[in-house]
């Protein structure tokens, strides 16, 4: 934990711009601002009051939340992010499809190793991701054996990730955006993953609410704008239908049993625009083939099939298996 002397305390600011109103109070640790909202002028006159009196008294500041060492320890004692992200998981993991399993664990294969404090020796990201897939994300009996450099990473995360009350301050979770909003490569992400991303964390924050760690959700008082999907179709990208044609004939040489399954299944994904898991549950008695003009398929139900998140490890290892 890297503390400082430096602070500056600031002012209470009300805001009404919204339905119900709110106070902001505002200091800076170390050349960095922060901010906690609450509810009443009172709370937040408490609160200030508190940090005025930890400067008085000499206190240091943590650099990582901006709250004084004395106040962190109480906050502290409540679960870390990672603890509460791995039971929030583990508890809804027999409810959840199999698909939604999978944009879950996604979603905090992300958010899990951006929330740590700057502790020394930290292991690279994908380490990480690594342990979350075969072992945190999973239940008991799903776990692998753990090699001595995945526990070592292992014993890194439950040492240094924030305490879950952390993500009460502003500058916390506009690191957990700033993380679901780039690849694991390190680029932009796509708009429609940012946003789930963001709505797991949502939820993972209404549970919290639901525990009494916040009063409210934090991530609502957060004004930040989710990238817009790209909707612009590039023509050259398009498979026309000549070569549609020509991909459809080459499938059937795909083995010695599939082809004719898989021309089957991407001749209705290309010209009757199903969804690969409404194309691969269908079955003769959905179609009805007239010898001349339109037929008609009627869909009854899907049969989708999850993916591996991140890097694909060994299929029984997967959050989403």
């Amino acid at each position: 934990m890297k503390t400082t002397y430096y602070v500056q305390l600031g002012q209470i600011q009300q805001r009404t711009n919204r339905g119900t109103p709110a106070y902001i109070a505002r200091w800076r640790v170390a050349s960095k601002d922060r901010s906690k909202t609450f509810r009443t002028r009172g709370l937040a006159s408490a609160f200030m009051s508190d940090l005025r009196q930890a400067v008085k008294m000499g206190e240091e500041f943590d650099i990582t939340t901006g709250l004084p060492v004395s106040m962190l320890a109480a906050k502290t004692s409540g679960p870390s992010f990672l603890e509460f992200a791995q039971a929030y998981f583990l508890r809804r993991w027999n409810i959840l499809a199999a698909r939604t399993r999978e944009t879950e664990a996604y979603a905090l294969l992300t958010l899990i190793p951006a929330l740590v404090a700057d502790a020394p020796r930290p292991p690279a990201a994908e380490e990480l991701r690594e342990v979350l897939r075969t072992h945190i994300l999973l239940p008991e009996s799903r776990r692998t054996s753990l090699s001595p450099s995945q526990a070592a990473a292992l014993s890194w995360l439950e040492r240094a990730s924030l305490p879950l009350s952390a993500l009460g301050e502003a500058n916390i979770l506009r690191t957990a955006l700033d993380a679901i909003s780039i690849t694991f490569a390190g680029g932009p992400a796509g708009a429609n993953s940012v946003r789930r991303k963001r709505a797991v964390l949502h939820h993972l924050l209404e549970h919290a609410v639901e525990q009494k760690v916040f009063g409210s959700n934090p991530l609502d008082e957060i004004k930040w704008t989710a990238p817009k999907a790209v909707t612009v179709i590039d023509p050259r990208t398009v498979v026309n239908p000549a070569q549609a044609r020509q991909l459809l004939a080459a499938v059937p040489k795909v083995g010695r049993k599939r082809g004719p399954r898989l021309k089957a299944l991407f001749a209705c994904i290309y010209y009757a625009a199903l969804r690969p898991e409404e194309a691969a549950d269908l079955r003769l008695s959905n179609c009805a083939l007239p010898e001349k003009g339109w037929g008609q398929i009627v869909l009854e139900r899907a049969r989708p099939q999850a993916t591996n998140a991140g890097q694909t490890p060994a299929r029984h290892t997967s959050p989403a298996a």
